[in-house]
């Protein structure tokens, strides 16, 4: 078991080499928003009407029980579905009613996600997908080690991979006193996420 501590950036870390990290990662979600924003805003203007289809058609077929199991299973294990395409349906169907309880059951299963993901990293490694385990925990497991829970954090907030920070978590054997409650800054992130999608049209012609 790795005794080295979590709740702080560990010695080998240069101070410098952190700030890196964080600005570069902090720097990707910014990105990713602006990104988010210009490709909605397009959508509003030029395929509103499609994009409403679209995304109604979507949520007919699967429900919003559905949506939500898509949502915890693709935090739960490793996926490349982004969690941005459920908030989309949401915003852009008949479910925009309903989105804050949605938004918000949708942060608290991927919260719950993480923690099973780090479960099976944890506990069952040598029986759920152990290659695979064993090369999350030797590619991402590095950067746990040498950030601590600062890594899960930004896993949560930022466009790192969630499910596979969480499994690096469990198979370094990062305290889990340490660990869930990190997981529940899922929640702020989706409602963040979910602002900037549906009103996307709004912050354009704000900036504008």
């Amino acid at each position: 078991m790795n005794s080295q501590p979590f709740n702080s950036i560990p010695s080998e870390a240069p101070p410098g080499e952190f700030a890196g990290y964080m600005a570069k990662n902090f720097a990707r979600a910014f990105l990713l928003i602006v990104a988010l924003v210009a490709l909605m805003a397009a959508s509003a203007t030029w395929f509103e009407d499609e994009l409403m289809v679209a995304t109604e058609h979507i949520y007919q077929a699967v429900g919003s029980a559905g949506l939500l199991a898509i949502a915890f299973l693709n935090d739960a294990i490793v996926s490349p579905l982004p969690p941005e395409a459920i908030l989309l349906v949401i915003a852009k169907s008949t479910l925009q009613a309903q989105w804050i309880q949605l938004v918000l059951i949708m942060g608290v299963l991927s919260a719950a996600a993480g923690n099973v993901a780090y479960y099976l990293g944890r506990h069952l490694s040598d029986r759920f997908a152990p290659h695979l385990i064993q090369n999350i925990k030797d590619r991402h497991g590095k950067w746990i080690r040498r950030y601590g829970s600062w890594t899960v954090a930004l896993a949560a907030l930022t466009p790192l991979p969630f499910s596979i920070s969480c499994l690096a978590a469990g198979a370094v054997q990062m305290p889990f006193g340490k660990f869930w409650w990190l997981t529940l800054l899922r929640i702020p992130r989706f409602f963040l996420f979910y602002l900037t999608i549906a009103f996307s049209d709004r912050l354009v012609a704000w900036f504008l």
